[in-house]
């Protein structure tokens, strides 16, 4: 549950620019409300002028209904989990909002990718642009002008209240949504939760204060699905725009159902409680983005075989495709847009996968003729190409390789390569005399009958998954399906044990020291190729280098919060549903090395089938002279917060080299540790502030350069409301993981006091 409530909460960009303030019945943090919502011909940024005033002259001509339709979801047709209405006088053809992070969820001929964790993973900023690449041209194929493309969601989400102090605000949660629009992101979704005990979407201080006004953010703020608690207070907190549309799932798919914007926003403005500048602002937002991204430029039309699929999802009767406009009897073919984005998965999903244990080089695998596969994470799934997820329960289906989440998350497969499938290819196609020998049934494995492996093979692929899905919280930290009984049995039989984990989290391994488990990948939802990319790693074919982009513990209580499942008892605990993120910014590593825990694998960790070293000393320089303790203030806002945050100040020098025999690549790290003095007591010991990829042939070696920006060595100062730039001797530390540092130097930027700002 806390982990969903950490990214829920991160959605919606939560945090203030004044500091939260405490109530005086409890500890739990309340926002004070920040008024008005910026408006967005404020802002300047690369782009978007020449947006802003196509939407101005487009608003202009525009009736109050017609740009309160520019803010309200309704329902159209059965293709995309969202709409806004057509609007012909302006040749605006509508918006098409449709899920999710992995796939064009609901949809025929489409590319199903590997998770955001995965790619994560790669630690590889190619791969991961070519990811979402892949991913918009296919969403743009279908004609979808919008991706939805959001974080998990624990159970029990609307009645929480995520609770975050100014600091970690700004420091931990700030930080990817500052990234993300100062790369031009347009619009962002408010989630279901209460962030310091106001919910998301009607919550002024993340919307007007945090998003539109500390991060320039020049787009709209668009509602989860029902996530919209009100009309009038939620237009003022800066939502622009609410989906589905109507209030409730009552006849979802019928039109003209109440709405909290609607016909009741024309209202509000009509009778003089809303001013129609404010709706002049939602409308421009909308009308920006999608100037912004030239969709007004032949964009596709919506695939019509789209609401095909969605009737055939839900199971929908004949009479909903009728109301919808389509013939039932006369399906269209689907639109193709997948291109050549298998290879795109396939090279993501072996990227994304983080060798952790090899045990007197295991693997890669010399080409052994027999060989068994073991667990029901292995095989082809047993509930078909896609599901749902509310018919899997909290474990998904009972046999089949685990390639993506469920729930809004899922993908609709046009083809899901399994291990066994792929294993069993390279197995008796490409050995001679080879075979393969499986047992994909984890209630006989935990029993111990292995009555049916025989001869005893050379090497035991072992295949474990955990599903995740929207509303259901993890069970427990270990993998799913009696896995670790699964591992044990296994290993009793087999002195050669590999263990591949598909997983959309963090997992203990309470089997990693069992000397007979000779090899552990992680591999993550690697998508449709899963059994292509493992194939690919095992064998050698791609070298190992995932990189682990979280810590994974010798035991849970190492992380100190247990996972939370709520119970009925629990459930009737008003203090329940406050989540207090008291942890503050010691979040993972920076827990672990507070602690001073061992982990069991540590963050940034992974290993590969080549060695790789520093030649020489890393070397720090300064550039810039004259640097100040506060960024000088910006004259106007600007995507991505005040531009002196992104100046480079200095940078770091390594030299990494290829000390192994066969070519590989390495992920060369850069941690930063500020000077004890002057900086809060809570400042983590490290925080990761740099990484490169590194693709190297044996002993070849490259100069690796990691800029450090202002805002990389800054520290939110909440009396000053600013970020502060530490007097005294900052630590530079480059190494091949968060425990493994290979070397450090350090730099000064301040060295006198500065009075206060």
């Amino acid at each position: 549950m806390l982990l969903s409530l950490i990214t829920t909460a991160a959605l919606v960009g939560a945090a203030a620019p004044s500091p939260p303030v405490y109530t005086n019945r409890s500890d739990h943090f309340i926002v004070v409300p920040t008024f008005p919502t910026p408006q967005s011909a404020e802002s300047t940024g690369e782009g978007w002028k020449a947006a802003f005033e196509k939407a101005q002259e487009a608003v202009s001509r525009l009736n109050l209904t017609q740009k309160v339709g520019l803010t309200t979801g309704f329902t159209y047709g059965l293709s995309c989990n969202g709409n806004i209405a057509p609007i012909p006088e302006i040749d605006f053809p509508g918006l098409c909002l449709a899920d999710g992070p992995v796939s064009v969820r609901i949809a025929d001929l489409t590319t199903v990718f590997p998770a955001g964790l995965t790619a994560a993973a790669t630690w590889d900023r190619q791969l991961i642009y070519e990811r979402g690449r892949g991913l918009g041209a296919e969403f743009r194929g279908k004609g979808a002008s919008v991706h939805l493309g959001f974080a998990e969601d624990g159970t029990e989400i609307q009645a929480i209240s995520a609770n975050i102090d100014d600091r970690t605000m700004h420091e931990l949660y700030l930080w990817p949504f500052a990234n993300a629009v100062r790369s031009g992101v347009v619009s962002v979704m408010c989630g279901y939760n209460r962030v310091n005990q106001t919910y998301a979407c009607e919550n002024s201080k993340l919307l007007n204060g945090l998003l539109k006004g500390e991060l320039g953010f020049q787009g709209y703020v668009v509602s989860d699905w029902y996530a919209t608690h009100s009309g009038v207070n939620s237009v003022e907190a800066g939502m622009d725009m609410t989906m589905p549309g109507p209030m409730n799932t009552a006849a979802t798919t019928l039109p003209g159902m109440p709405s909290y914007l609607g016909g009741n926003l024309t209202q509000a403005v009509l009778n003089g409680t809303v001013p129609e500048s404010k709706v002049d602002d939602m409308a421009r937002r909308v009308l920006s983005a999608y100037f912004f991204l030239h969709q007004d430029d032949d964009f596709p039309s919506i695939d019509p075989s789209t609401g095909f699929v969605f009737a055939a999802t839900y199971a929908y009767p004949d009479e909903y495709l009728t109301l919808a406009g389509y013939d039932p009897s006369n399906p269209p073919p689907a639109r193709d847009v997948r291109g050549n984005h298998s290879e795109i998965v396939r090279k993501v999903a072996a990227a994304g996968t983080v060798l952790l244990k090899n045990t007197n080089g295991t693997l890669p695998l010399k080409e052994p003729k027999n060989v068994a596969v073991f667990g029901n994470g292995a095989a082809d799934v047993s509930e078909g190409l896609t599901y749902t997820g509310d018919e899997s329960g909290p474990w998904g289906a009972n046999v089949g390789a685990l390639s993506v989440g469920g729930g809004s998350g899922a993908g609709r497969h046009t083809r899901l390569i399994s291990p066994l499938f792929a294993i069993r290819n390279r197995v008796e196609e490409g050995t001679a005399g080879g075979r393969v020998q499986y047992l994909t049934d984890n209630a006989k494995i935990v029993e111990g009958d292995f009555t049916s492996i025989y001869p005893p093979p050379d090497v035991c692929l072992v295949f474990l998954k955990t599903w995740s899905r929207e509303g259901t919280d993890r069970l427990s930290f270990e993998n799913d399906w009696d896995s670790t009984a699964v591992v044990n049995n296994v290993a009793r039989k087999c002195p050669n044990t590999v263990v591949v984990t598909h997983s959309g989290g963090i997992n203990t391994m309470p089997w990693a020291d069992n000397p007979n488990v000779t090899a552990i990948l992680a591999a993550h939802y690697p998508g449709q190729e899963n059994g292509h990319s493992i194939v690919d790693v095992l064998y050698g074919d791609v070298n190992p280098s995932g990189r682990l982009p979280y810590t994974i513990p010798k035991q849970p209580a190492d992380y100190d919060f247990p996972i939370v499942n709520i119970t009925v008892t629990l459930a009737q605990d008003p203090d329940a549903w406050q989540a207090d993120f008291t942890e503050g910014l010691m979040i993972d590593y920076r827990h672990f090395d507070a602690k001073n825990i061992t982990p069991q694998y540590e963050f940034g960790f992974g290993l590969g089938y080549t060695t790789f070293a520093l030649a020489g000393d890393a070397t720090f320089a300064p550039k810039s002279e004259n640097v100040s303790a506060y960024p000088p203030p910006a004259a106007r806002a600007y995507p991505g917060g005040n531009p002196a945050l992104w100046d480079t100040i200095g940078s770091i020098s390594a030299t990494v080299e290829n000390t192994g025999s066969v070519d590989g690549e390495q992920v060369v790290q850069l941690y930063v540790s500020l000077p004890r003095r002057g900086v809060p007591s809570n400042t983590p010991v490290q925080i990761l502030r740099g990484f490169e990829k590194v693709a190297l042939a044996p002993g070849a070696s490259k100069l690796i350069e990691f800029p450090v920006l202002r805002r990389d060595v800054s520290f939110w100062n909440t009396t000053a409301q600013d970020w502060e730039l530490p007097v005294g001797e900052i630590e530079f530390r480059v190494g091949f993981s968060s425990r493994d540092i290979k070397s450090k130097t350090f730099g000064t930027f301040l060295s006198f006091d500065i009075s206060p700002h």
